[in-house]
């Protein structure tokens, strides 16, 4: 996609949806986890330090900087974006490519944030040493990514859990499920990137990608999966609040 103001635009409608759905810090995932992090001083007073790799728009950076005033935030992206008049005073934007390395930062961070970055990243299981480099000890590590799929709510189990899978194909005397083509395009967005040598699908190893890094304590890292309706079909029937809520943010994201 072309980075211009449209596209700024819809990565902050995106951010806009995910911290109604999952809070700011992701408490509703990792409860105070992010929260504490910010809130406590580093060593010898140190205040915290936030890195927020393929910041996009710099909405989740800024917001970060300017709820955690003693923080110091820096957001890294192929393009800066936008700086806004009301710039946080403690958070900064860099233009670099991570792909390049990060031993510049050394032992910098307590919080390492990456939110739906794994297509710009060449190698994800080598970047994840990259990561751990500049981690201080304790530190924190905060990977988000969509899958490129949609699902379908196909009612409760046995256990009165809900039961999530992917859009089908269907039959040539068919009408098409809704949102199929959409689910088409999206098939199609992550097979082109898997072929320029994308990351794509690295969120469905990431247990297995950290796991397999001595520089990561297996038994710390813990998966949390997010379902919210992205598009005006049968969840918009819902009158759920994740429906009412985060769902026309979403619609505005997806268009």
């Amino acid at each position: 996609m072309p980075i211009d103001y449209a596209e700024y635009d819809r990565w902050n409608i995106q951010h806009d949806a995910l911290r109604q759905a999952v809070g700011l810090c992701y408490d509703s995932f990792i409860g105070k986890t992010l929260v504490n992090k910010l809130s406590v001083d580093g060593p010898k007073g140190r205040a915290p330090h936030v890195l927020d790799i393929g910041t996009g728009s710099g909405k989740w950076a800024m917001e970060i900087a300017w709820e955690y005033p003693l923080t110091e935030v820096v957001a890294i992206d192929y393009r800066r974006p936008p700086t806004p008049r009301d710039f946080p005073v403690n958070c900064k934007f860099e233009q670099d490519d991570v792909n390049l390395g990060l031993s510049h930062y050394q032992y910098t961070f307590d919080v390492v944030h990456m939110r739906t970055v794994d297509l710009g990243i060449d190698d994800y299981p080598h970047f994840m040493y990259e990561v751990a480099r500049i981690l201080r000890d304790g530190g924190l590590l905060l990977l988000f990514k969509p899958a490129m799929c949609l699902f379908h709510h196909y009612g409760k189990d046995e256990y009165g859990d809900d039961i999530y899978l992917p859009l089908q194909d269907y039959g040539p005397n068919d009408e098409p499920p809704p949102g199929y083509h959409l689910q088409k395009v999206m098939c199609l967005v992550d097979e082109t990137i898997k072929k320029r040598g994308g990351s794509e699908d690295a969120w469905a190893f990431y247990r297995e990608i950290l796991e397999s890094n001595p520089n990561y304590d297996p038994d710390s890292i813990t998966i949390r999966w997010l379902n919210v309706p992205v598009c005006p079909f049968p969840a918009r029937t819902c009158s759920c609040p994740a429906c009412e809520n985060h769902a026309p943010l979403f619609e505005r994201s997806v268009h």
